[in-house]
C-alpha cells in the first residue's frame, strides 16, 4: 500500500508532476478522473470482499477487555483533540477553513478500522497470536463506537441547519437498506450455498449475480448520499464466509481487485497529494498538532485499559501501535473529505504524509517488540521421558486432511491405552485461512453449530469412534483451527500448551502416490512442521507415513505382531524415541527391536557432553534392566565406523519392520554420521531422519524431538526471558492438575469475524466533455443527481447491461441461442434501436461522457480475453490436425473472396457504386473469411462437442484459419502500402512486430517456463507472479496500440508465449476470467449492439447491395468448407454441421467491426447490416448443429461387445476410468479379481480423465513406454501409469496395460471414453462412482459432473458399462492373490440382460482360486412372466448352465430366494448385512415386477438402478459393482445378434463345459 502511496507522490506535484507538459501528457484531466472511477470501483469491491471474509458474530464473542480498549482509544482521542480544537477556536484567530477541517481531522484520528487491522496483522503473521484476536475485535469494537459517534455528529450538525428532514430521510434509507439485507440478500446467499454440493466450485452465474447486487448496493449506497464502499461492505456482512460462497468470491474477484485496481486507488491518492501546498506555516503547524494528538490519545487509549488488563507492557505498546495504524479507510475517506471540499490540499496533504510515517514506524516496532512464541516457554519439562510412570499421556494430533487419521489413530492404537495409563487426546483438525478475514481456533461441543467445525466432522466422528472402542483407556477432544500457513504454528504451540501436553504429533508435508513415489509436496505444511519444531512447549514428533501404519489393519485387531525399530545414536530426542517406544512396547502386538549404535574405536558414541552420554549410559541400562525375558522385545549394539556402515544396517532391517523411530538432533561431527552431513533433503527431520524418508525405503518413520532443555525451559538461568524481560506470570503460570478440566471447558478462541470540466475523448466529429471531479455524488438529498457523476452512472450502466444481457439470454434459449447472441440483442434493445430512441434515457444513462468509462472498461476486458483465450491455446493442434485440418482451413478462408471477388469486379464495371460502398463491401470480404479460433472453440464448448471428432477437427481447421489470414493480411497490407509509396511505414510495421515476437520468445516464454518451475506441484501460483502478469499485459497492450495494432492482439500473442494448463495458466485463467466473462465482456457484446441503429438504414438499395455481398460470402465459406470435407470422405451431416461451425462469428469479427466504424472505413449504417448478419447466421447454425450432429452416433458397434457374449478363454478387453489417485487400488483390486490368466489374459485400457482447465481445446494422448516424461500434459498421470506398470510387472503375461490421459470438459468427457471404447473394442468399461466415503463412514463428498459422465456413458457407450461403488472393502492394502482368506463376492441375480452380463462377469472371477462367489437368484412367490418368454428362458438357461458348470465347487454356492414382494426382496438382502466384500447386480430390472414392488418409489442415484441404488444407500457398507450389457441397437444400425442366436451360444458353452 505504502508503496503506490509513494510512488503517487513520486508521479504527482509533489516530485514529477511539477513539469506542466508531463502532467498533461501522462496524467491529463480527462485521464484522472477516468482512474479515479476505476480505482473507486476497485475501492469498493475490495471493502466488499473484506466484508465477506469477517465473521459477522465476532462481535458476540468479543471479551470484555476487547470492548474496553475498542471504546477507549475511540474516544479519547474525539475528548482529547476535541477538547483543544475548541480551546484553540476561542483562543485564537483561525481560518474558516481550518476551522471547519478540524472535526474531521479528529474523527478520522479516532478510526482503527477492521480492515486495516487485519491487513497489518497479516502482513506481520500475528493474525492468530493472542495480540492478534485481540486487536481484531477490539478494531470491530472501535469501528462500531466510530460509526456511532460519526452519526451523533452528522445529527447535531444537521439539528443547527434547515437539513433535519434530510437527516431523517438519510436514518430511514439507511434502515431500508438493512431490512432489504437481512430478509432478501442474506437468505439468497444461503440458498446459493445450499445449492453448491460440498466439494464442488461455485457457479459463474452465483458470483456474476452476487457482482451485480455489489453494483446496485454501492449505487444505492451513493443515492442517499452514502460512499458506495460503505454499502460494498455492508453487503459483504451479509454474506457467508468462508466456502463456498465466500472463499469463491475471494478466489475469483481478488486477483483483479488488489493486484491492478487498488494500486491504481492508492497511487491516484498519492497524486492528489502535494506537498508544496504547504505553505501556511501557522495552519500547518496547528493542522499537524491534531493530527499528533489524536494519535497520542489513541496510543494512550490503548496501552492504558490494556495495562490495566494486566497485559505486559510490551505486548500493550505493540497493540496501541497496531491500532495506530491507517491504511485504505481512512485513505478513501481523506479523499471523499477533499472531493467534498472538507479538506483543502494542505490538510490533506499533512494527513496523508502523517499516516505513512506513523504506520511505516508502526510495523517494525511490532515485529521487534512483540514475539507470540514467548507465551510457550513453560516452567515444567512437558515430555514422555520426564512423565511419571503410568501416569495419564497427553498428546496433541495435528491433522490437515483425512487422509492423516487411518494413520494417526493407529500409531495412537499402538501407544498402548490402558486404565493404569489413559491416554487424553486432542485432535486439531488444521485448515487453511480461505476467505474470511480472522482466524478461529474452535472446540467442538454438542452445541457447535458452526460451520467450520461441521467442516472437521468426518474427522470428529473417526476419533470418536475410536474413543467408544477404547472407552475408560483415551479420552478425545476436538479442535478446529483455521489460520494462515505462516502462523498455524501458532494455533498448534497455544493448545499445547494450554492443555499441558506432552507430545504433539504432526503429519510429513509429503504424500505418497499409488505408485509410491512422492505424490505431491506441501511447501507450507513443512513450513508449519518447522515452525511447531523451533517453538512448541513440548515434545514433537514428526510422522512420515508410506501406508505402513495407515492403512485397514487395526494394531488391535492384528493376528501378528507390529514390528518397530528404535536407532539410538545417543541424545535427549533419541531418548524421548525410547521412552515413547517403550510405552509402546507394552502393548502385547507390539514388537520391538532397539539398534544401539557406538563407534569401533569407543564402547560410548563420541560428541556430546559427559552428561548426554551419562545420561544415555542410565537410559539404557534401565531399559535392557527392565525388558529381561521379554521375548518381543529385543536389544542390539551395532559397532560401526562411520555414515556408511550406519545405513548399511539400517538397509539391512529395510523389509522386516513397520516403523522405524528416531531422534531429531544428532551430534554432526559423530563418526555414526560422518558423511551422512553432506546433503539433506529436510533438515527438519534431523540427519537420520531424511535419510530414512528417502525413496530409498518404504517403512513408516516416526521422528521426535524432546522438549529442549535451557533453551526453551523458563527454569533455566541462560534463557533470556527467565532473566526478568518481563513476562506475564499469569499467562506462563504452570497449571496444576486441578484446573485442568477447568482450562479446557473455557478455552474457545474465536476471532471475528460543481465542477470543472476539460475537453475529453473525440467520438466520430463531437467533442465530448467529461468532468474531472465528479467521481462520486453527495446523495439525492441534497439535491445532487448521483447520475451526473462517473461513478454512479458506470454502476447504473453495467446493472442495466446485466439485467438486460440475462433476461434477453432466459428469452432466447428456448430457441437454441447462446449468450453472444443474447448480450447483443440486449444491447440493440436498450440501443438506440429500442429503448435508446427516448433521448432523455440516453442523456441520464448513457451520456457521451459516461459512455467514455464503460467503453474503456469493455475494451480493457476484451484484452484481458483474448489474453486469455491465448493462454488456453494449445498450438500444437495444428500438427495434430492433418492436412485434413490444413485444407478445410485455408479453403474456408479462400472461399468468400471466390465467390464475392468476381461479383464485386463484375458489379464496378456494370453499376455506379458509391465509393463509400465499395470501401464496407472490400471490409465485409474481408472479415467474411475469417473462422477465428477463439471465436469457434468457444462455440465448441457451448455446443459440448469440443473434444469430438468435428470439434477437433473445427479447432485444429480455424487455427489453421487464423495463420492463413494472418499471412494474407500481412501481404495485402504490404501491397496497398506500396501502392501510395507508403512502404516504410509498412516496413517498420514489420519490422516493430517482429521485435514484438522475439520479445515474447526469448524474454517472456522463459520467464513464464521458470514461474512454472518454481510453482511446486499441487500448490498454487505465487500472486506476485499473477500481478506480473496483469502488469506485462498492459504493456503488451501499450504497445501493440503503439505499433497500431489491437491491444486485445498484443494480449493474444503474450497468451501464446504463456504454457497453457497447470500450473500457471490454468492460475491466470481462474483468477482472472470471472470478472472479464462476468461482466466486462457483457459489457462489450452489449456496446456493440447499441452501436448499431436498425430503424435509420439510410439508402435501401446500399443495405440490400452490403447484404447481398455478405451472403455471398457465407455461401462461399459454407461451400468451401463442405466441398473440402467431402473431398475428405467425412459424413455429408457432419460436414454441413462443419460448415455451419466455420461460419459463426463471434468476438474477434465484433472487434474488427467496431475497429471499421472508428476508422470510418464503414458508416453505421453498414455496421448495422454486418451485425445483424452475423447474429443471424450465428444465431441459425447453433440450433441446427445441435440437431444435426450428435458424436454418439458413430458408438453404435455393429458387434455385440460384451462379456456374455465373449469366446470362452479369449482375451479379455477392459477400459479402467481414473479420476484421481484415490480410484487405483480399487480397480487394481477389481482387475486382480477377475481372474487374469494366459489363457484367458486382460488388457486393460487405463483412461486418465482430467477437467479441460487453462485450455481451450480437448486432449486424447497415449503414454508410450519410452516418452521419458517431456510432455506436460502426461506429467499428471505419471504416479497413475506407474501403479499399473508395477500391477502389470508383477502379472506378466497375464495382464498387458496401455495408458491414456483425456482433458476435456465435463459435459463431453463421455465422448472420450465411449470413443476409445469403440476404437480398443472394449467388452467392459469400469467407471468409479460420483460418491466418496470419509474415514467415518459417511458420504463425504459427491461430485455432480463425475455423476453426468457415468449417465452419459450409460447412455451411449459401446460396450457393458460397470459403475464400481468403492467403500474401501476392495480398495484396502490387502491383496487378494496375496491373502490366505477368501474374498467374498454375491452376485444378486432378479432376471434380465443385465443381470446376466453380471453373472458372465462373476462366473470368470470365481474361477480364481481366492473368490468366494454367492450366487442368490429371486423368484417372485407368484407367477408373474416378466419381459418375454424368450428373456425368461435365457435367465433360465443361463443360470442352469452355471449351476452344471460349477457343481461340486465349494467356493461356489448357487440359492434361489422366493419373496412376495420389494420388502422380500430387501429383507433377504439385508439378511446379508456386511459378510460379503463385493455385490454385483445389473442395472436394469423390470420395475412392474413383484420383487421390485415398492422400491421404485424413491431412488437417490437413477443411474445405478432400484437395486444397486439401494445397496449404495448407507444401509450397507459393502462395496458394489453395478453393470449394464451393452444396449440392443436398432436392426438398421447393427447385424443383431437376437436371441435364437444367443441361445444357441449358450446352449454351445454348457457343451463344452460338460465335456
Amino acid at each position: 500500500m505504502y508503496v503506490h502511496l509513494q510512488g503517487g507522490l513520486i508521479l504527482g506535484p509533489s516530485c514529477l508532476g511539477r513539469s506542466r507538459l508531463y502532467m498533461k501528457k501522462v496524467f491529463p484531466p480527462s485521464g484522472k478522473v477516468i482512474l479515479q472511477t476505476l480505482g473507486g470501483m476497485g475501492f469498493m469491491m475490495h471493502l466488499f470482499l473484506l466484508g465477506v471474509q469477517v465473521d459477522a458474530t465476532i462481535l458476540r464473542r468479543a471479551g470484555r477487555k476487547a470492548v474496553v480498549i475498542g471504546i477507549l482509544c475511540t474516544v479519547l482521542p474525539y475528548l482529547l483533540a476535541g477538547s483543544v480544537c475548541l480551546i484553540l477556536e476561542h483562543f485564537l484567530a483561525l481560518d474558516s477553513h481550518v476551522i471547519l477541517s478540524l472535526p474531521y481531522i479528529v474523527a478520522v484520528n479516532s478510526l482503527s478500522s477492521f480492515p486495516v487491522t487485519t491487513s497489518v496483522l497479516t502482513d506481520l503473521n500475528i493474525l492468530n497470536s493472542e495480540l492478534g484476536r485481540l486487536a481484531t475485535s477490539t478494531s470491530i469494537v472501535s469501528d462500531i463506537v466510530s460509526w456511532i459517534l460519526l452519526t451523533i455528529m452528522s445529527a447535531m450538525d444537521l439539528s443547527k441547519s434547515e437539513l433535519r428532514t434530510i437527516w431523517l430521510w438519510s436514518l430511514l434509507s439507511v434502515a431500508a437498506y438493512f431490512i432489504t439485507l437481512v430478509f432478501l440478500v442474506r437468505p439468497f446467499a444461503l440458498w446459493v450455498v445450499r445449492q453448491t454440493p460440498v466439494g464442488k466450485p461455485l457457479k459463474e452465474i452465483y458470483i456474476c449475480a452476487i457482482l451485480v447486487i455489489l453494483l446496485g448496493c454501492g449505487l444505492y449506497s451513493e443515492v442517499i448520499g452514502q460512499h458506495a464502499s460503505m454499502g460494498a461492505f455492508v453487503l459483504g456482512l451479509a454474506i457467508p464466509d468462508g466456502p463456498p460462497l465466500g472463499a469463491a468470491l475471494v478466489h475469483k474477484v481478488d486477483t483483479l481487485i488488489s493486484g491492478l485496481l487498488i494500486p491504481v486507488f492508492f497511487t491516484i491518492s498519492g497524486l492528489r497529494t502535494n506537498l508544496f501546498s504547504i505553505a501556511g506555516l501557522k495552519s500547518a503547524a496547528l493542522i499537524e498538532f491534531i493530527i499528533l494528538l489524536g494519535y497520542f490519545g489513541k496510543f494512550t487509549g490503548t496501552i492504558l485499559p490494556s495495562l490495566y488488563w494486566k497485559m505486559p507492557f510490551w505486548d500493550a505498546f505493540s497493540l496501541a501501535m497496531i491500532m495506530c495504524s491507517k491504511g485504505i479507510i481512512e485513505v478513501a475517506t481523506y479523499g471523499m473529505w477533499k472531493d467534498t471540499k472538507i479538506l483543502d490540499t494542505q490538510s490533506y496533504s499533512l494527513m496523508m504524509i502523517s499516516m505513512v510515517i506513523v504506520t511505516a514506524t508502526a510495523r517494525p516496532l511490532v515485529m521487534t517488540l512483540y514475539d507470540p512464541s514467548r507465551r510457550y516457554i513453560a516452567y515444567k519439562r512437558r515430555t514422555i521421558e520426564h512423565s511419571k510412570h503410568n501416569a495419564e499421556l497427553r498428546i496433541l494430533a495435528c491433522i490437515h486432511n483425512q487422509y492423516n487419521v487411518p494413520t494417526i489413530i493407529n500409531l495412537l492404537e499402538a501407544s498402548n491405552p490402558n486404565r493404569k495409563s489413559p491416554i487424553c487426546i486432542c485432535v486439531l483438525h488444521l485448515l487453511e485461512l480461505n476467505g474470511r478475514a480472522s482466524s478461529i481456533l474452535v472446540p467442538h461441543n454438542r452445541r457447535n453449530n458452526l460451520s467450520i467445525a461441521r467442516r472437521s466432522e468426518p474427522i470428529v466422528n473417526a476419533f470418536k469412534y475410536y474413543e467408544q472402542n477404547n472407552e475408560g483407556h483415551a479420552t478425545v477432544q476436538h479442535f478446529t483451527a483455521v489460520s494462515p500457513y505462516v502462523s498455524m504454528h501458532d494455533d498448534i504451540c497455544t493448545l499445547a500448551l494450554d492443555k499441558r501436553t506432552s507430545l504433539v504429533i504432526v503429519p510429513f508435508h509429503k504424500q505418497w502416490a499409488v505408485d509410491g513415489t512422492g505424490e505431491s509436496s506441501l511447501a507450507a505444511v513443512r513450513t508449519v512442521n518447522c515452525n511447531v519444531f523451533d517453538k512448541a512447549p513440548c515434545s514433537v514428533a514428526l510422522l512420515v507415513d508410506r501406508g505402513q501404519i495407515g492403512g485397514n489393519r487395526s494394531v488391535l485387531a492384528s493376528q501378528s505382531s507390529y514390528r518397530i525399530a528404535l536407532l539410538f545414536f545417543g541424545g535427549a530426542d533419541d531418548r524421548e524415541a525410547l521412552a515413547y517406544a517403550r510405552r509402546m512396547a507394552e502393548h502385547p502386538s507390539i514388537s520391538l527391536r532397539v539398534l544401539r549404535f557406538t563407534v569401533a574405536s569407543h564402547e560410548t558414541l563420541s560428541g556430546g557432553s559427559e552428561k548426554e552420554k551419562a545420561l544415555d549410559k542410565d537410559v539404557i541400562n534401565d531399559f535392557r534392566a527392565n525388558i529381561v525375558g521379554n521375548e518381543r522385545i529385543v536389544f542390539k549394539q551395532k559397532v560401526v565406523e562411520d555414515g556408511v556402515g550406519t545405513t548399511r544396517v539400517i538397509r539391512s532391517m529395510d523389509k522386516g519392520i513397520d516403523l522405524f523411530m528416531v531422534g531429531r538432533n544428532h551430534e554432526a561431527q559423530s563418526p555414526l554420521t560422518l558423511g551422512l552431513t553432506q546433503w539433506s533433503e529436510c533438515p527438519e527431520l534431523g540427519i537420520i531422519g531424511d535419510m530414512l524418508a528417502t525413496s530409498d525405503f518404504r517403512f513408516s518413520v516416526l521422528v521426535m524431538q524432546q522438549q529442549p532443555h535451557g533453551a526453551g525451559l523458563l527454569d533455566s538461568p541462560n534463557h533470556p526471558i527467565a532473566r526478568g524481560r518481563g513476562l506475564n506470570s499469569r499467562v506462563f503460570q504452570d497449571s496444576s492438575e486441578d484446573d485442568g478440566d477447568e482450562r479446557d471447558k473455557t478455552l474457545a478462541m474465536t476471532d471475528m469475524k460543481g465542477p470543472k470540466s476539460t475537453v475529453g475523448p473525440v467520438e466520430g466529429t463531437q467533442m465530448v466533455c467529461q468532468y474531472t471531479q465528479m467521481a462520486r455524488s453527495r446523495g439525492s438529498w441534497v439535491e445532487h443527481n448521483p447520475l451526473d457523476y462517473s461513478t454512479p452512472v458506470l454502476m447504473a450502466q453495467i446493472i442495466i447491461i446485466f439485467i438486460a444481457t440475462r433476461t434477453t439470454y432466459v428469452l432466447l434459449k428456448p430457441l437454441g441461442q447462446n449468450m453472444i447472441v443474447a448480450q447483443i440483442v440486449g444491447g440493440l434493445i436498450i440501443g438506440p434501436s429500442f429503448f435508446g430512441r427516448n433521448q432523455s434515457y440516453m442523456e441520464k444513462l448513457f451520456p457521451a461522457g459516461g459512455r467514455v468509462i464503460v467503453e474503456i472498461i469493455a475494451e480493457f476486458g476484451v484484452m484481458l480475453h483474448f489474453f486469455l483465450i491465448g493462454v488456453q491455446m494449445d498450438t500444437s493442434m495444428v500438427k495434430r490436425g492433418g492436412k485434413m485440418a490444413m485444407a478445410i482451413g485455408i479453403l474456408c478462408s479462400l472461399g468468400p473472396g471466390v465467390v464475392a471477388w468476381p461479383v464485386y469486379f463484375m458489379a464496378r464495371h456494370f453499376l455506379t457504386l458509391d465509393p463509400e460502398m465499395m470501401i464496407s463491401i472490400i471490409c465485409a470480404v474481408a472479415v467474411s473469411s475469417l473462422s477465428s479460433f477463439p471465436v469457434i472453440s468457444s462455440f465448441l464448448a457451448d455446443l459440448k462437442i469440443l473434444n469430438s471428432d468435428v470439434g477437433r477437427l473445427a479447432s485444429s481447421s480455424s487455427m489453421v484459419s487464423d495463420m492463413f489470414n494472418w499471412s494474407v493480411l500481412l501481404l495485402t497490407g504490404g501491397l496497398v502500402f506500396a501502392k501510395h509509396d507508403l512502404q516504410m511505414i509498412w516496413v517498420w510495421s514489420l519490422v516493430s512486430g517482429l521485435v514484438y515476437c522475439l520479445i515474447l520468445v526469448f524474454v517472456i516464454r522463459p520467464l513464464a517456463l521458470w514461474v512454472a518451475r518454481q510453482t511446486p506441484e499441487g500448490k498454487p501460483v505465487k500472486e506476485i507472479y499473477i500481478f506480473s502478469s496483469l502488469l506485462v499485459i498492459l504493456g503488451c497492450g501499450f504497445y501493440a496500440e503503439i505499433i497500431g495494432q489491437h491491444a486485445g492482439m498484443g494480449a493474444y500473442m503474450l497468451g501464446l508465449a504463456i504454457p497453457d494448463g497447470p500450473p500457471l495458466g490454468e492460475a491466470l485463467v481462474h483468477k482472472i476470467d470471472t470478472l472479464v466473462s462476468g461482466l466486462f465482456i457483457p459489457v462489450f457484446f452489449a456496446l456493440c449492439g447499441m452501436r448499431a441503429n436498425l430503424l435509420p438504414i439510410g439508402d435501401l438499395s446500399n443495405s440490400v447491395m452490403l447484404a447481398f455481398f455478405v451472403i455471398l460470402c457465407y455461401i462461399g465459406k459454407f461451400t468451401a468448407t463442405i466441398l473440402a470435407s467431402l473431398y475428405c470422405k467425412m459424413p455429408f451431416w457432419d460436414a454441413f454441421s462443419l460448415s455451419l461451425i466455420m461460419s459463426c462469428k463471434g468476438i474477434s469479427e465484433l472487434i474488427v467491426f467496431v475497429v471499421y466504424k472508428e476508422k470510418k472505413f464503414i458508416n453505421k449504417q453498414c455496421y448495422s447490416v454486418l451485425l445483424i448478419s452475423l447474429v443471424i447466421v450465428t444465431g441459425v447454425s447453433r440450433p441446427l448443429v445441435m440437431f444435426l450432429y450428435d458424436p454418439s452416433r458413430k458408438y453404435k458397434a455393429y458387434k455385440e461387445t460384451t462379456i456374455l457374449h465373449a469366446k470362452q478363454n479369449s482375451e479379455f478387453r477392459i477400459l479402467a476410468c481414473i479420476h484421481s489417485h484415490d480410484n487405483v487400488p480399487t480397480i487394481i483390486k477389481l482387475l486382480e479379481v477377475s481372474n487374469p490368466s494366459r489363457a484367458s489374459p486382460i488388457t486393460v485400457f487405463v483412461l486418465h480423465l482430467m477437467e479441460l482447465t487453462g485450455r481451450a481445446s480437448a486432449i486424447l494422448i497415449r503414454h508410450h513406454r519410452r516418452q521419458q516424461g517431456n510432455s506436460k500434459l502426461s506429467g499428471n498421470s505419471e504416479p497413475i501409469v506407474n501403479a499399473f506398470e508395477y500391477y502389470a510387472q508383477h502379472n506378466q503375461g497375464h495382464v498387458m496395460v496401455q495408458h491414456f490421459t483425456a482433458i476435456s470438459p465435463y459435459a463431453s468427457m463421455h465422448n472420450d471414453i465411449c470413443t476409445l471404447a469403440l476404437d480398443k473394442r472394449i467388452s467392459i468399461l469400469i467407471l468409479p462412482f460420483h460418491k466418496q466415503w470419509a474415514i467415518d463412514g459417511v458420504v463425504e463428498s459427491s461430485f455432480p459432473a463425475i455423476r453426468a459422465v457415468n449417465c452419459n456413458v450409460l447412455d451411449k457407450a459401446p460396450c457393458s458399462v460397470g459403475i464400481l461403488v468403492d467403500r474401501d472393502r476392495i480398495g484396502s492394502s490387502r491383496y487378494v492373490l496375496a491373502s490366505q482368506s477368501l474374498y467374498r463376492i454375491a452376485l444378486l441375480f432378479l432376471g434380465g440382460a443385465d443381470d446376466r452380463e453380471a453373472l458372465a462377469y462373476a462366473r470368470r472371477m470365481a474361477q480364481h482360486p481366492s473368490i468366494r462367489l454367492a450366487v442368490l437368484q429371486f423368484t417372485p412367490s407368484c407367477d408373474y412372466r416378466y419381459g418375454n418368454d424368450k428373456e425368461m428362458e435365457l435367465d433360465s438357461e443361463l443360470l442352469n448352465n452355471f449351476r452344471v458348470s460349477t457343481m461340486g465347487n465349494e467356493r461356489i454356492v448357487c440359492r434361489e430366494e422366493v419373496v412376495s414382494d420389494g420388502i422380500g426382496t430387501t429383507r433377504v438382502i439385508l439378511s446379508m448385512g456386511n459378510e460379503f466384500d463385493l455385490f454385483m447386480v445389473g442395472r436394469h430390472h423390470d420395475p412392474q415386477s413383484p420383487l421390485m414392488s415398492g422400491l421404485t418409489e424413491w431412488s437417490e442415484s437413477p443411474e445405478l438402478g432400484i437395486i444397486g441404488d439401494m445397496l449404495a444407500s448407507s444401509d450397507f457398507k459393502s462395496s458394489v459393482l453395478v453393470v449394464q450389457q451393452q444396449p440392443e441397437l436398432p436392426h438398421n444400425q447393427r447385424k443383431r445378434c437376437n436371441l435364437h442366436n444367443l441361445s444357441r451360444f449358450l446352449r454351445g458353452r454348457r457343451r463344452r463345459d460338460s465335456n
